[in-house]
Parts: C-alpha cells; structure tokens; sequence
C-alpha cells in the first residue's frame, strides 16, 4: 500500500472511530490496531491524536471547498446556482453527520487551533459564494448588497440551522430546510402587499 492510500485509510479509520467514541475514548494504539497498520507506521503519518484530529477537519473543509466550487460552475440563475449550493452543503453534511457530531462535540479542545484555521480557510469557502452573488447582481437578478456580508448571511442561516437540529439530537437533517432556508433568504419574512394592475 503506498504512503497516501495509508494515510488515507489511516484518516478514514480515525474519522469513524472519533464520531463512535468520542476524542478521549480513542488511543493512538487502537487506531493503529482498528486500521490494520503499525503503531510505527501510524505515527509516522501523525505526530499525535491532536495533529489527526486537525488534519481530518482539514480535510473534511477541503471537500466542503471542492463541493462549493462545483456547485456555483454549474448553469443556470444566480437562485438555482445558490440552490445548489445550498443543497450541496445540507448533502455533504447529511453524508458526513457523524463527523459533524465528532467535531462539535470536541472542538472546544483545540478552540484557538480551530478558530485559526477556520479563519484561514473561511475566505476561500465563502468565495463560490459571493461568486455568485456578484455575477446575480451583475445580471440585474439580485439587489446591489456587499456580495461578501450577503454570502455571510446565508451561511450563517444554513449553518445555525443544522447546528440546532444537531444540537437538538435530530441527526437526520430535515429535507425540506435547504428549500425553506433559501426561500427566507431571498423572500424574507416581511408580508408582501398584493401587486394590481391600473
């Protein structure tokens, strides 16, 4: 087996393990056993426990980055390309809920580790976003907003969303709240006076 498929399985053994037993539940020892590798070849790749846990939220932003930029390229309105991506987030979340749960759970042991790199990487997830936006209010189909806060606001409405159903002990994410996420981002909540014709 070469080196990255090793590390791979090592991070894919790891991710599974943390979302089943927690951070503390698991030893580097039982890792190296669950995965099938040496205790030699396991740190090797990893340092420690923390370097692992780091490097699967690494990972996990890296796909979310790769997902996002997919999802804006496709054809279509700025609402059907921001649809996509809505439902691309809630998708990918769905498909990787037990490392959601793992990651909430434990974040707080690396609070300044994670906060900095999600400060890091947060531009560029944000980035497909405001692409969007910008082309939308370019195209005359979205009002002229910052495109950066807009693209905040959206992701701050997706992501407090999921993180009451989770924290609520909902693991199956409601489907029908990608849809009512983008209808209130683009509808908002004000009644609307009927429009007549002269």
């Amino acid at each position: 087996m070469c080196e990255v498929d090793t590390r791979d399985l090592i991070l894919d053994t790891a991710e599974a393990l943390f979302a089943e037993r927690g951070y503390r539940g698991l030893s580097m020892r039982d890792l190296a056993e669950e995965a099938g590798v040496s205790k030699a070849n396991l740190y090797y790749h990893f340092t420690n426990k923390r370097e692992l846990y780091l490097q699967i939220l690494e990972r996990a932003l890296d796909t979310l980055q790769l997902r996002l930029i997919q999802a804006a390229a496709t054809e279509g309105t700025a609402r059907q390309r921001l649809n996509n991506i809505v439902e691309t987030q809630f998708d990918l979340l769905q498909y990787k809920q037990s490392l959601v749960w793992f990651l909430m759970r434990d974040v707080g042991r690396f609070e300044g580790e994670v906060r900095d790199l999600m400060i890091e990487r947060w531009k560029d997830l944000l980035s497909p976003i405001e692409n969007v936006i910008e082309e939308g209010i370019a195209q005359g189909e979205l009002r002229p907003l910052n495109p950066q806060l807009t693209a905040l606001s959206l992701t701050a409405m997706l992501r407090s969303a999921i993180v009451l159903q989770f924290l609520t002990g909902e693991m199956e994410i409601d489907p029908g709240l990608a849809e009512h996420t983008l209808d209130l981002f683009f509808r908002g909540v004000e009644a609307r006076e009927p429009t007549t014709l002269d």
